[in-house]
């Protein structure tokens, strides 16, 4: 519970204010050393997204990130920018292509021009043949 109160928008009046931007930065911190005391991936996801049973998985077997998307959304930046949540964007983001992970910039931007010069070619056979598996 209080993993969701972290990322809960600030009271805009001001007898309270106070105390509760001191209670807000006590739950980021705490947000914040539980992301430190993971020590393994199942860990990290287990944190990152959240109640599994209001957000399963996608068709793709994707997780679905509900605290981050909170933390991103509620500016909650010693989250996002935390080590461990970072390592398991990238991992998520180069799902597809682990090796080119570590590639050079040459190969980066050869690799995406190719995906971009394709991708025209793609959209018609797509648009041509909308059921094919190819």
């Amino acid at each position: 519970m209080p993993m969701k109160l972290t990322f809960l928008k600030p009271l805009r009046k001001k007898h309270v204010q106070n105390d509760y931007r001191k209670l807000s930065m006590q739950c980021k911190d705490f947000v914040v050393g539980v992301l430190d005391l993971c020590r393994n991936t199942e860990e990290v996801e287990a944190i990152l997204n959240g109640d599994v049973d209001v957000c399963p998985p996608s068709a793709y077997n994707r997780p679905c990130l509900s605290r981050v998307i909170l933390a991103i959304k509620y500016e909650v930046k010693k989250f996002v920018a935390h080590p461990n949540c970072q390592q398991q964007l990238l991992t998520i983001w180069y799902e597809n292509l682990p090796d080119l992970r570590q590639q050079s910039v040459c190969v980066k931007t050869w690799t995406v021009l190719g995906v971009a010069a394709g991708l025209p070619f793609l959209a018609v056979a797509y648009w041509i043949m909308p059921c094919s598996k190819v």
